[in-house]
């Protein structure tokens, strides 16, 4: 099987899934340059569009061209995959930060990342002091996931919160915020139970687990649509 028959092969397994998450990528990178507005937040949203494409984009190459062998490829793609967490992290706390703009969350959030920060680090220096077997690494890896979910989950419920309490002074549908709000709230509950049973699946009914896989792309395929709808909108993206 040659290298691009194999990706292919990957691909297809996920109903080809992946692709169309990469150009949902794509579309919110052109979409953020297209309808350019001076806001740090849209670097934030820049880098983590470019860092989730290279992380999709970089690991497939590897693999259906063996590149690495299996054990440094699952290394590699879990490494990568944490450091997209913590930009992905990173980026929404900031944007809620702006969002919900009080001293109190700004802490509050700072708190939360500082402790994500923790934990994958001590996951790097893990992997790197004591070579732990693979079926670890990838089951510390999930765990992550799971964390970075709940930690997101918060700032999605702030501010819904928020919405339900004061008295709307613009049509839901024209805040670029409640766009990127609903979208990362839906894709963080339907992620989190996959991510809790993903190695268990994949290990006893991996027909199924290719389906959840295909689940997970096209929710955050939604996430990246949705912030490219946020971009178009005429309002500035935290409000």
């Amino acid at each position: 099987m040659s290298p691009w028959e194999s990706l292919i092969h990957i691909w297809s397994r996920t109903f080809f899934s992946e692709p169309f998450l990469m150009i949902s990528m794509l579309a919110a990178f052109w979409t953020t340059l297209s309808f350019h507005k001076k806001e740090r937040v849209r670097l934030f949203f820049i880098i983590y569009i470019i860092t989730g494409f290279l992380l999709f984009i970089s690991t497939d190459l590897a693999l259906s061209f063996k590149i690495v062998t299996d054990r440094s490829y699952h290394i590699f793609m879990e490494i990568f995959n944490n450091v997209f967490e913590t930009v992905e992290l990173f980026t929404f706390l900031y944007f809620f930060s702006k969002v919900l703009n009080a001293v109190f969350i700004d802490r509050l959030f700072l708190i939360l990342g500082l402790i994500f920060l923790l934990i994958t680090w001590t996951f790097y220096f893990w992997i790197y002091q004591f070579s732990p077997p693979l079926s670890v690494i990838i089951d510390y890896s999930y765990h992550i996931n799971v964390i970075e979910m709940f930690f997101l989950l918060m700032p999605c419920l702030m501010f819904f919160y928020k919405i339900f309490k004061d008295k709307p002074s613009i049509d839901l549908y024209k805040r670029p915020s409640f766009w990127i709000a609903v979208s990362l709230l839906f894709y963080c509950i339907i992620i989190i139970p996959f991510f809790m049973l993903n190695n268990t699946l994949f290990k006893t009914y991996p027909s199924f687990y290719f389906i959840l896989v295909a689940l997970h792309f096209i929710t955050l395929s939604i996430l990246y649509l949705s912030i490219t709808k946020a971009f178009t909108c005429k309002h500035l993206l935290t409000i």
